[in-house]
């Protein structure tokens, strides 16, 4: 910053965006897609899941996993 100006911050944030970005173009123009065969299982989770229900989540997509099965008193503020 001593030896450049004080928008050198500016323009180098930028070219760094501008430098994400162009290297996104090109994975997507020239990277064949994924098989769907190859790809991972996929868990849907909420941002605002609690802990234990994530853990409940993970075991139904987890057929190895066995879950207790107890009742469970939840409280639902709004």
């Amino acid at each position: 910053m001593d030896t450049l100006r004080i928008d050198a911050l500016f323009w180098f944030v930028a070219a760094l965006n501008i430098s994400v970005a162009l290297v996104a173009l090109y994975r997507i123009n020239r990277k064949p897609a994924m098989v769907i065969e190859e790809q991972g299982d996929q868990i849907p989770v909420a941002l605002t899941v609690s802990s234990v229900a994530t853990a409940e989540m993970l075991a139904e997509a987890d057929s190895s996993t066995t879950v207790e099965e107890a009742p469970h008193e939840v409280e639902i503020k709004l």
